[in-house]
């Protein structure tokens, strides 16, 4: 059983229409910043569009139908996939841990990046150069945010692990997949001074302050399975695929072909559940997520 899920899309002030140029999405408009193609969050929950579970969503089945994730324990569906295309830059920001969001009901959002691509001299934050939490309080007092965090080129198919505590940023130009724990908890630090709707977007300080970490100045480039799981597919050297033991969840990042019988391209997304054997078929790339 292949199960096609219905993406969830998030215009956004930094958004652009690359996933619609790229990838042939129907965005609502040229300031869609994300595409969810994989989420159990119980608001924002992907909706299934083929199988016997039409109708139903991720959240439902995790909930009612814990058999198809290998009986998996948990209360929260453990991730959420996103591609997003930054037009301009986004905020530099900072996420909690599962410690420190479980006063929120929540997971904490431990993070990856996988570059799909980018413009030339294209960079993005990760860290900062501060031995202190006063010293960063003292650069968001002084407008000096920008001269303590640590910049790093990047070029498309570079990876990146975010741990939460990290202080980072997706800056223009990018367009990237994005697998993280399945929260929606963002501290922003420092945003530009932009406006949305007539007003200044509000800051976090003292909530980022209280999670980011110090020091923080080591760029992690190789995936810690604690949480998630992430492998690249090729359907021309992977042609018959065992699902994991809770799971696959797919994003199709190019080309078209089929998983078994159900057609498949890029932009898609994909639930395979616990165990399925199934076939790939065409030329596809494909991102398979799994949870831990």
């Amino acid at each position: 059983m292949i199960m096609k899920l219905k993406p969830i899309f998030k215009e956004t002030l930094w958004g652009g229409d690359r996933l619609k140029t790229v990838f042939k999405l129907d965005i609502p408009s040229d300031k869609t910043g994300e595409v969810w193609g994989i989420s159990g969050l119980k608001d924002n929950a992907n909706e299934i569009i083929n199988t016997e579970y039409a109708g139903k969503t991720l959240h439902d089945l995790w909930q009612n139908h814990r058999h198809l994730f290998g009986d998996k324990t948990g209360d929260y569906f453990p991730i959420l996939v996103k591609l997003i295309d930054a037009n301009q830059d986004l905020s530099i920001q900072v996420h909690p841990d599962d410690f420190q969001a479980r006063k929120h009901g929540s997971l904490g959002k431990t993070e990856c990046w996988y570059i799909l691509d980018c413009d030339a001299d294209t960079e993005i934050i990760i860290g900062h150069e501060a031995t202190s939490k006063a010293m960063i309080r003292q650069a968001i007092e002084q407008d000096t945010v920008l001269d303590i965090v640590n910049h790093h080129r990047i070029r498309p198919g570079d990876f990146f692990f975010i741990e939460a505590g990290t202080l980072h940023a997706i800056k223009a130009g990018t367009l990237l997949l994005e697998v993280q724990q399945s929260s929606d908890i963002t501290y922003r630090f420092y945003d530009y001074g932009r406006s949305q709707n007539g007003k200044t977007r509000p800051l976090h300080i003292d909530e980022a302050l209280d999670v980011v970490k110090v020091p923080d100045n080591d760029v992690k480039t190789t995936l810690d399975r604690k949480y998630f799981n992430l492998e690249m597919l090729d359907s021309t050297e992977t042609k018959r695929r065992k699902a994991h033991r809770h799971g696959d969840f797919i994003t199709v990042l190019a080309g078209s072909g089929s998983l078994s019988e159900t057609p498949a391209q890029k932009g898609m997304f994909f639930f395979v559940p616990a165990k399925t054997t199934y076939r790939l078929r065409g030329d596809l790339k494909l991102a398979v997520a799994t949870i831990i």
